[in-house]
C-alpha cells in the first residue's frame, strides 16, 4: 500500500485517533522494513516540533504536493533517483522533509515577526504600606496602602496602558506620541499630551 496511507496513519496514532484495525496494519508495516521505522521516526519527529503551536490564522493551509514539486525542482535528478532507494520512497522522504522545513520556516517566521508580548509586573500593598514605582517610560507612580498596580515591564505599543485596582498618584513623563492609560474597575483614565 502507499506510504502516504501509513504516514496519515503515523499521524492519526500520534493523536490517539487510530482504530484497532488500522493501528494492526501501521503494525505490521513497521515491521516490514526499517526504512518504514524511520519514516515513523521522521514523522514523530515534525509531530514533536509542532507540539504546542498555535497558529493565530486558522485559513492558513500547506500544499505539501505544490511544496514538493518546488523541492524537487531544485534538486539535481541524480539525487531524486538514488540507486538504493525507488523513486517512490525518495518522494515520501523528500514530502516529509518539505514538511518538516516548512514547519520549521513558518515556525520561525511567526516568532520573528510577531510583536513581543512583554511580561506584566504585579505590585500589592497591604494596610499601612505605600510603595513607589518607576514604570520602564521613565513615570513614576506613588501606589497607596491596599491597592493592587499591575504594569508591563515594557511599553511596546502606540499606548502606555496600566491597570490599578484602588488608589495611586501618577507623575507621567510626557509623550504625545504614545498616549497613557490607567484601566481601573470603574473605567479608564487616559492622559495624551
Amino acid at each position: 500500500m502507499n506510504p502516504d496511507h501509513y504516514i496519515q496513519l503515523l499521524y492519526k496514532k500520534l493523536s490517539d485517533n487510530l482504530t484497532l484495525e488500522e493501528r494492526k496494519a501501521l503494525e505490521q508495516w513497521l515491521q516490514e522494513s526499517e526504512e518504514n521505522k524511520a519514516i515513523a521516526k521522521q514523522v514523530a519527529i515534525s509531530w514533536e516540533l509542532g507540539a504546542g503551536f498555535e497558529r493565530e490564522n486558522n485559513d492558513l493551509e500547506i500544499d505539501l504536493d505544490l511544496e514538493f514539486g518546488r523541492l524537487e525542482k531544485m534538486l539535481p535528478e541524480e539525487e531524486i533517483q538514488a540507486p538504493t532507494l525507488t523513486r517512490k520512497t525518495n518522494y515520501t522522504w523528500l514530502k516529509i522533509a518539505a514538511g518538516l522545513a516548512l514547519l520549521v520556516g513558518f515556525f520561525f517566521l511567526v516568532k520573528n515577526n510577531l510583536t513581543t508580548v512583554p511580561d506584566w509586573v504585579i505590585v500589592q500593598t497591604t494596610a499601612q504600606e505605600k510603595q513607589e514605582i518607576s514604570l520602564p517610560d521613565g513615570s513614576t507612580v506613588y501606589i497607596n496602602e491596599n491597592t493592587t498596580f499591575r504594569y508591563p515591564e515594557f511599553f511596546n505599543q502606540a499606548e502606555r496602558i496600566v491597570h490599578l485596582s484602588g488608589e495611586a498618584f501618577f507623575e507621567v513623563t510626557k509623550n504625545p506620541e504614545q498616549a497613557f492609560h490607567v484601566e481601573t474597575p470603574l473605567g479608564k483614565v487616559s492622559v495624551v499630551g
